[in-house]
């Protein structure tokens, strides 16, 4: 079982909240970061199983768990914890899925891989432009 994916997954939003201050979308950042730990996960598994699957589901909500930690820091400030309990089901959600995205395509051709690098950095946009109403 590979742990480096999961270590990634843990330090990567950490790693680039100074990236994120600088570049005026974040979106493609993350999901740059993201495609970079599947294809690392992808040279260790060759065939696409369930608990391939499950293990980039894993990555995701590491992911998600490490960010929401970040933003925790500015939901406390407002002072409505609950905010921290929605933002990481929606963030779980969105990062599980968009690993997985990536990681199903990551078996097909390069199309398909840009193609679906180009669509989880439009619905990880979107999400951060609806989130930002709450």
């Amino acid at each position: 079982m590979p742990i480096i994916p999961y270590l990634l997954s843990l330090t990567l939003p950490l790693m680039l909240v100074p990236i994120e201050v600088i570049v005026a979308h974040p979106a493609i950042i993350e999901e740059l970061f993201k495609f970079f730990i599947v294809v690392i996960f992808h040279q260790t598994y060759v065939i696409a199983s369930r608990k391939s699957y499950i293990q980039m589901a894993t990555c995701g909500l590491l992911f998600a768990l490490s960010e929401s930690i970040l933003y925790l820091n500015r939901i406390i400030m407002q002072g409505n914890l609950s905010l921290f309990f929605i933002r990481i089901v929606l963030t779980g959600i969105l990062h599980t899925a968009t690993f997985i995205i990536l990681y199903y395509f990551s078996f097909k051709n390069k199309y398909w891989i840009i193609f679906s690098l180009l669509f989880v950095i439009s619905l990880d946009f979107l999400y951060n432009y609806f989130v930002a109403f709450f």
